[in-house]
């Protein structure tokens, strides 16, 4: 009887953490998709209503979910009480306390961060070139990890069943 439920719980847990290996890549999916749709409602906010950055920030908290929604709700904390020098130095700040949670690699890290060292420092028609760049170059990466997503998820979850099978087999 003891024996059995120890293997029951082998399995189970490496099920558990074969399904969680195979959510980060499911979660990153989401953020880029999350994020591409806030940068398009910024973009919205400041190029056609002419909203303050700060402002625009909030709102697209308030239209957003997820962690991306904290990431942006900070942001537009720390922009509003102007404890940073730039926008850049805002979006470090709220960054490092949300980047465990949004999933993202180092190369959207680094695309991320090259959208937010620009706003702020140009002209509107600045902002649009600059929305287009970031919009059109974060395609790519939402593909690949779509596809990463699909190649990955199933393996991740089968290999977890397949490895508390295998230790349940020694065990036996």
């Amino acid at each position: 009887m003891l024996k059995s439920i120890i293997c029951l719980s082998i399995i189970i847990l490496c099920s558990i953490l074969g399904y969680s290996f195979g959510e980060r890549y499911k979660r990153r999916v989401y953020s880029l998709r999350e994020l591409r749709r806030a940068v398009l409602q910024l973009q919205n906010e400041i190029l056609y209503t002419f909203t303050p950055l700060p402002e625009a920030i909030e709102h697209i908290y308030e239209k957003s979910s997820g962690e991306i929604k904290m990431f942006f709700l900070d942001l537009a904390d720390i922009l509003k009480r102007g404890s940073c020098e730039s926008v850049y130095a805002a979006y470090i700040e709220a960054y490092k306390s949300h980047c465990d949670k949004l999933f993202l690699s180092s190369s959207d890290e680094l695309l991320v961060s090259d959208l937010f060292k620009s706003l702020g420092e140009v002209d509107i028609i600045g902002h649009e070139k600059i929305f287009n760049l970031f919009l059109e170059t974060v395609k790519g990466p939402i593909e690949e990890s779509e596809e990463l997503m699909k190649k990955n998820l199933k393996m991740y979850r089968y290999l977890g069943v397949c490895v508390g099978l295998g230790i349940v087999i020694i065990i036996l």
